[in-house]
């Protein structure tokens, strides 16, 4: 399903200060590579290992102020994003990702749970919503359920160029 939006129009009409991305990031390319952005050092330590032992790549940053230009000078696979951050809300840096990568897949991990809440973030572009307290396994398993099935497009769409009716 195509974002409700066009990200080249919103690009140019809102100008945008991402911030610059924090020197001590590589961008090394490698096995599937996740940003995370979340405040809470304790939660973000726990899904960087937790992600880590599953084989995944991860980044982690703790505020929303330089959290879109991190993710666009990486070629990440996918973001966890909370919503509330200090220096940028979750809702921003969202915006900022979309408005110039809107493929990236975005998931937002947050411990506002209601149902406005959760409809307001799906809504804005995320590709997914987690409620905190989560399971990791449920979290690790989401990005990669998405890169099979991006794969798996990307194989039908290209079986199907050489079909002729």
């Amino acid at each position: 399903m195509a974002p409700p939006y066009d990200a080249d129009v919103i690009g140019r009409l809102i100008p945008f200060n991402l911030g610059t991305p924090p020197a001590d990031v590589e961008c090394e390319r490698g096995p599937m590579r996740i940003l995370v952005i979340e405040d809470d050092r304790k939660v973000a330590s726990f899904i960087q290992k937790g992600l880590e032992e599953e084989g995944y790549a991860v980044d982690v940053l703790h505020e929303g102020t330089d959290a879109g230009a991190q993710a666009l000078a990486c070629d990440y696979d996918a973001v966890v994003l909370d919503l509330m951050l200090p220096g940028r809300s979750g809702f921003q840096v969202l915006r900022d990702i979309r408005a110039r990568k809107a493929e990236l897949p975005i998931l937002i991990l947050t411990a506002k749970d209601s149902l406005e809440e959760r409809v307001a973030g799906l809504d804005s572009g995320a590709d997914d919503y987690m409620v905190k307290p989560f399971a990791l396994a449920e979290l690790s398993a989401r990005p990669a359920r998405r890169r099979t099935t991006a794969r798996m497009r990307a194989a039908s769409s290209s079986r199907s160029k050489g079909l002729t009716m």
